[in-house]
């Protein structure tokens, strides 16, 4: 058995690699990670290198798991500028750092790839993999953000501490229909709802449903230029570019679905989802979905791993890390990002390791 470490996801075979992801989640297959890196969304320059690790038992893949070298926090979703305040007032340096994750999309899969669920010992090479690559590389700490409820209590038993934050979930309680939602709510929010959709309805909006097949160059240009719009309104730029999202019409089809609401000439910032099996974060009409960083639709608590180094010190597990950074402690070209609302209902984790000062 050999643990490897691959500086780019097209390194590893496609059907290998989707056979241990899965259908569950479209974030975490091949295809997306490749556009990922071949459209240089993620790479270096942007402050994420490539350093997945592969588990091989006799030339086959057993077990696997998607990892970055982070040269700043951007585009993670999870606040540690804290952390990172306080390396800076100790002397230290936090970045760079491992970390578990796929990038811009804070929604829960799985971080340990396995062909056999039941497989303890695969988790337990590779997370001893990731700690010693960050010994290695010099890296401050080894975090896995947003991994399964099912993988916490894994994380645990290699010594990882449990970091709690919050997200909102949207869950489907059995609703057949819009009204059945609506039945949920006070008589003044009900009324309210209901107001406000009858006014969009009266004001010549109509909505587009468009799934990948049929969004074209034209097409991904007309959204792409609403979501940048977007993100430029809040001070940002957006974390993919326009090549990324025209790939996944051609490779993840079945995946993709563009909400375009339209007044005459006039558009207005579509919603962008990625369709899952099973799980999922949201739904609009009769189409299950994931919902990308662009919008969030959330009513669930999510917990963060802190992953320890042999002979180390942790710090102590925080609810909430401060969003404004230590000067010069996390480059970026990006400027201020606008992260997911710090409250919740539904737990989820990440994995931090971290050194002795002075180690």
């Amino acid at each position: 058995m050999k643990v490897t470490v691959h500086d780019s996801i097209s390194s590893l075979a496609r059907e290998d690699w989707d056979a241990l992801a899965g259908d569950d989640y479209p974030f975490l297959k091949h295809a997306f990670l490749d556009l990922a890196e071949r459209t240089g969304s993620v790479s270096p320059d942007a402050g994420w290198t490539p350093r997945h690790l592969a588990l091989r038992d006799g030339g086959k893949l057993r077990a696997a798991m998607p990892l970055y070298e982070k040269s700043h926090s951007w585009g993670e979703f999870v606040f540690d500028w804290a952390w990172a305040r306080a390396y800076e007032q100790a002397g230290l340096d936090y970045y760079p750092k491992l970390v578990s994750a796929i990038p811009f999309t804070p929604a829960p899969s799985t971080r340990i790839l396995r062909a056999d669920n039941n497989d303890h010992e695969a988790v337990h090479l590779l997370l001893s993999a990731a700690t010693k690559l960050a010994t290695e590389t010099d890296c401050s700490s080894l975090h896995i953000q947003f991994p399964t409820s099912g993988e916490i209590s894994l994380f645990e038993d290699a010594g990882l501490l449990i970091r709690k934050d919050c997200q909102f979930h949207w869950h489907n309680r059995g609703y057949e229909k819009f009204d059945d939602f609506l039945a949920t709510f006070t008589s003044a929010k009900r009324k309210k709802a209901k107001r406000d959709r009858r006014r969009v309805a009266e004001n010549g909006i109509r909505f587009r449903r468009l799934r990948g097949i049929e969004l074209d160059s034209e097409a991904w240009s007309i959204v792409y230029a609403l979501i940048a719009r977007t993100f430029m309104l809040r001070g940002s730029l957006p974390y993919f570019n326009q090549g990324f999202f025209e790939g996944l019409s051609t490779n993840l089809p079945d995946n993709i679905l563009v909400i375009m609401a339209e007044k005459a000439t006039c558009r207005s910032p579509p919603p962008f989802f990625m369709k899952a099996i099973r799980h999922c974060m949201g739904a609009i009409g009769e189409a299950t979905v994931i919902s990308t960083h662009y919008i969030s639709r959330p009513a669930t608590t999510r917990g963060s791993t802190t992953a320890l180094k042999p002979g180390s010190n942790a710090s102590s597990p925080v609810h909430r890390a401060s969003t404004r950074s230590a000067a010069g402690s996390h480059p970026s070209k990006r400027g201020p990002r606008i992260g997911l609302p710090t409250r919740s209902s539904q737990t989820r984790s990440d994995a931090t390791s971290t050194r002795k000062a002075g180690t």
